[in-house]
């Protein structure tokens, strides 16, 4: 039996998937916002707040998606950061770092989820 892929490299070019993750982060988080157009103001009433997610319910939905696609690619953006930076003087403090933007992307993701509950 021949195997065809003797020879191929198959593995996943890692030194740009911290720049991929940036990217993605960036172009989801746009789209997030942008997904949701323009919400009333802080000094709306419940009404106008309570009428505006009525009509965009779908464009609030779709924020979210895009919400949860951007705080994807930021962990592997940070994960993928953290391992080239591991090596390196002062590394010490990035155990820390991780684990603060880890809880960031959690809350940042409960709170959008909150949101979109008391919207339906």
């Amino acid at each position: 039996m021949v195997d065809m892929g003797a020879g191929l490299d198959r593995r996943v070019p890692t030194r740009s998937l911290p720049a991929l993750g940036g990217l993605v982060f960036v172009a989801a988080l746009v789209a997030s916002t942008a997904a949701a157009g323009s919400p009333p103001g802080p000094d709306a009433g419940s009404d106008a707040i309570a009428r505006y997610f009525a009509v965009h319910h779908g464009a609030a939905t779709a924020s979210a998606a895009f919400g949860v696609v951007a705080a994807m690619a930021y962990l592997c953006f940070a994960g993928s950061l953290r391992r080239e930076l591991g090596d390196h003087p002062g590394a010490s403090l990035i155990p820390a770092a991780a684990g603060a933007q880890i809880a960031m992307v959690g809350v940042w993701l409960s709170v959008n989820a909150a949101l979109d509950q008391g919207a339906a």
